[in-house]
């Protein structure tokens, strides 16, 4: 695996929603996704308050797009929530190449019912992540540093934000999914 490198975590455990950065956001978001319940929308507001402090001291998204971070960064990443809401407990959902968390973050407060291994191959990067869903109370997420061609486990779902050309991706994940059985296959037709 990589060597980690050196992130000092924030000593603080509190998290402070920053209205400006969610001008918009809750609103349509809302209008989008009306299965939600308070507490996941507090939980996708937070996150995007912990975005902003950790991109202070770690790169995790464009320093230029932070203060968009709810409705160009979480807001998009829920979309496929839909589809995973409908999947039964137990599913395993990989988000290779993580980054600051998406989209596999947005995705676990919106699905607490499928487990998410959030894998990157930057240390400091999944170390953060791992920070974030600690602190928003996040027991669905597992977070790697490796690189996804160590990975040994299979998935069920398998997203990546923005990590390289698809025929690669491809090649890299091809061989991680669940093989569902014929007498699985036979039961859901």
């Amino acid at each position: 695996a990589p060597a980690d490198a050196q992130v000092t975590l924030p000593s603080t455990k509190t998290v402070t929603f920053r209205e400006e950065a969610c001008t918009g956001f809750t609103a349509e978001a809302k209008a989008r996704f009306p299965e939600l319940t308070p507490g996941q929308w507090a939980k996708l507001e937070a996150l995007g308050t912990l975005v902003q402090e950790w991109n202070g001291k770690v790169n995790v998204i464009s320093r230029k797009d932070i203060e968009n971070v709810l409705p160009r960064h979480v807001l998009p990443c829920m979309g496929i929530s839909k589809l995973l809401a409908k999947a039964p407990p137990g599913t395993k959902l990989m988000d290779v190449g993580t980054g600051g968390g998406f989209p596999g973050l947005p995705l676990a407060i919106c699905c607490p019912h499928v487990h998410f291994w959030l894998v990157d191959s930057i240390g400091k990067k999944v170390k953060v992540v791992g920070d974030m869903a600690a602190r928003l109370g996040l027991k669905n997420v597992t977070a790697r540093h490796t690189r996804v061609e160590e990975v040994r486990e299979k998935f069920h779902y398998i997203t990546g934000r923005s990590v390289t050309a698809m025929p690669r991706f491809v090649g890299w994940v091809q061989d991680k999914f669940v093989v569902p059985s014929a007498a699985a296959e036979a039961a859901a037709s």
